[in-house]
């Protein structure tokens, strides 16, 4: 666990991992799925439009496929969704530890200078910079109606700590 630090040690760079097997997962549960939906879907366009079966030893693998390509594409479409929820949940949960790092290197009760936001930049695989930066100018339209400013198009801004302190999340790119 990292010290706590004042506004004054401000940039300073720290170590956060976060455990990616849940990601792992989620992706390979959407790569089969996707896959076999795929497969659902051309049986379904180009498939035969008859299909000879055994009545002795009913249909073999292929046979079952070409019976049954609408409810085994929406099968594979559900289990594609669950794919994406895991994978949004894991994001989300990430997203939250990652603030909850960043409040536990914060001492409690930090007050930002007005005009003034953090800014936790991703340096690498694990690797995060904290520092302070000023807020970018907002147009009088760019306001929600209790005054606070609303989240710039393509920026990821969030609240931290007990005093909602801002906290901008940035990515340098490759």
């Amino acid at each position: 666990m990292d010290a706590q630090r004042s506004l004054e040690d401000l940039p300073v760079e720290f170590e956060f991992s976060y455990p990616s097997a849940d990601a792992l997962f989620g992706y390979l549960v959407m790569a089969i799925s996707g896959v076999v939906l795929a497969i659902a879907v051309l049986i379904i366009i180009f498939g035969p439009s008859d299909s000879m079966v055994s009545m002795v030893r009913g249909p073999i693998f292929t046979q079952f496929w070409q019976l049954y390509p609408g409810p085994i594409a929406t099968g594979a479409g559900v289990v594609f969704s669950l794919g994406s929820y895991l994978m949004t949940q894991h994001k989300t949960s990430e997203k939250a530890a990652r603030c909850s790092h960043v409040e536990s290197l914060l001492l409690p009760g930090i007050e930002l200078p007005t005009d003034y936001q953090l800014l936790l930049t991703a340096l690498g695989r694990d690797r995060y910079r904290l520092e302070i930066e000023k807020c970018p100018v907002t147009s009088q339209g760019d306001t929600t109606p209790e005054g606070s400013a609303v989240e710039p198009a393509g920026e990821n801004i969030i609240a931290v700590g007990r005093n909602r302190t801002p906290l901008r999340l940035a990515s340098l790119s490759p």
